[in-house]
């Protein structure tokens, strides 16, 4: 499992992913990159499509409540195994995964 980490990868979710639907992960089928596996908790993946509302700029400076608005964020997620019924490995570079539930790349 080891080599499969910074691989693009297809995973299918139990529950076609609804208890991941708050990270805007609830997909039957999500296609994403490999971040970390944790041989007995689960594997870690990208997420790119996170949406979240900043209450303060980069600048550590408060954003008022009305120019406040939700902005997508690169996250990492942990997934654990009992949330997934498979998991499609590709090993070649030149693969693409394109699907409505790609998450992280």
């Amino acid at each position: 499992m080891e080599n499969w980490i910074g691989k693009k990868a297809c995973i299918l979710l139990e529950n076609d992913g609804k208890d991941f639907k708050k990270w805007n992960m609830n997909f039957a089928e999500i296609s994403t990159e490999v971040l970390a596996i944790e041989e007995h908790v689960g594997i870690w993946v990208a997420n790119a499509v996170l949406e979240v509302v900043f209450k303060i700029d980069k600048d550590d400076k408060p954003i008022p409540e009305h120019e406040q608005k939700p902005e997508k964020a690169n996250a990492k997620v942990l997934i654990p195994w009992r949330f997934i019924k498979g998991i499609l490995v590709l090993d070649d570079k030149r693969a693409q995964v394109v699907k409505p539930g790609t998450i992280g790349f």
